[in-house]
């Protein structure tokens, strides 16, 4: 499971999880200090089971920082 940041043209500005995460409710933090108010993106890519042709679940959800 990746949990990504993207700027408006889809560069990733920074990745918040890489890894495998057990089912259940988490949270994270980003700290966004060093960031500029504009809307970003994150992007949650969630793979499926081994052996399966359907490919990768990704979701994406716009937002927006204001400082």
């Amino acid at each position: 499971m990746n949990l990504d940041i993207c700027n408006l043209a889809w560069q990733e500005v920074v990745t918040l999880v890489d890894g495998y995460n057990e089912a259940g409710q988490h949270s994270v933090t980003w700290d966004a200090a060093n960031y500029s108010s504009v809307i970003y993106f994150y992007r949650l890519t969630v793979p499926t089971e081994s052996g399966s042709s359907t490919g990768d679940q990704v979701f994406t959800k716009r937002m927006t920082l204001l400082k």
